[in-house]
């Protein structure tokens, strides 16, 4: 997982891999994001492992960002995400596409 400055907006791109041995690392990439105070496209298509901390760890992120009014907002969010989102129950709560 990294983050780009982009001229008016936070790219995110989570990589292909999010479990809990990097979730500390995630954890502050996210963190950096939010300070920058500006939109924030969460990019997860390249996704083909998850566990349900970086889910979690996720939902908690887009939560904060909600709170503090930043607009964010995912990119082409992988099948295995979105599998994964979906039997764990986040699928909704992560604002994720129906289809």
């Amino acid at each position: 997982m990294d983050w780009q400055l982009k001229n008016d907006y936070v790219l995110i791109h989570c990589g292909d891999h999010m479990n809990l041995a990097c979730i500390q690392d995630h954890k502050k990439i996210l963190s950096e994001a939010l300070m920058k105070n500006k939109p924030i496209t969460l990019e997860a298509d390249k996704i083909n492992s998850i566990d349900t901390a970086s889910l979690q760890l996720l939902l908690v992120f887009t939560q904060e960002a909600t709170r503090r009014k930043i607009q964010w907002e995912w990119k082409a969010p992988s099948f295995t995400f979105l599998y994964v989102a979906n039997l764990t129950g986040l699928k909704e709560l992560l604002s994720l596409p129906k289809e």
